[in-house]
């Protein structure tokens, strides 16, 4: 985090320490993260149990991060931010594919499904859960197979905390384990 600050902000060359004075009032007073070994954890992760913050560093390590630039930065401070374009996509999929047939309610109902879950492994299982519960069918198997190509490709332009904030795309496309396949 020092060194995101430090190279987004040429100015400026602060420390761990001077980072730790200004962050820990906020910290106490809000408790919307937290501090573990070397890392500044939002606090959900840290409320789930050391275990849980041990298995996030862990899926983190070897993952290239998600920095955004100085002027889009302050735009996650937002939490929806972070996934806002998928909403969005996810919401004109649905439109696209059960609009004539479903009203808003309903397809607004999925994407709350979907965004609630969104870090989800297993979110396409989601996904076609709430179809399923909503009356959402398809006619026909290439409709079935348009549908899930679109889904797939908004399930992985999605930014995930175990990706540290970057998209399973990019993961992908910055990983030596996946050289081979660009």
């Amino acid at each position: 985090m020092v060194q995101i600050f430090n190279d987004q902000n040429p100015n400026f060359n602060t420390t761990v320490a001077e980072l730790e004075v200004v962050l820990l009032p906020l910290i106490l007073k809000n408790q919307f993260y937290a501090f573990y070994k070397d890392y500044v954890l939002w606090f959900p992760f840290y409320e789930m149990g050391i275990e849980h913050a041990n298995k996030l560093i862990f899926d983190q390590s070897h993952k290239p991060r998600f920095i955004p630039s100085p002027d889009e930065f302050l735009f996650y401070r937002n939490y929806d931010y972070l996934n806002a374009h998928v909403r969005t996509e996810f919401s004109q999929l649905l439109d696209k594919h059960f609009g004539r047939d479903t009203d808003f309610f309903t397809i607004n109902k999925v994407v709350n499904i979907f965004m609630d879950d969104i870090e989800s492994f297993h979110l396409h299982k989601v996904v076609f859960n709430a179809l399923s519960k909503n009356d959402m069918v398809f006619d026909s198997e290439k409709k079935l197979e348009r549908f899930l190509e679109q889904m797939m490709n908004i399930i992985n332009s999605r930014r995930l905390w175990e990706n540290k904030a970057s998209t399973p795309i990019e993961v992908m496309a910055k990983s030596s384990l996946f050289s081979h396949i660009n």
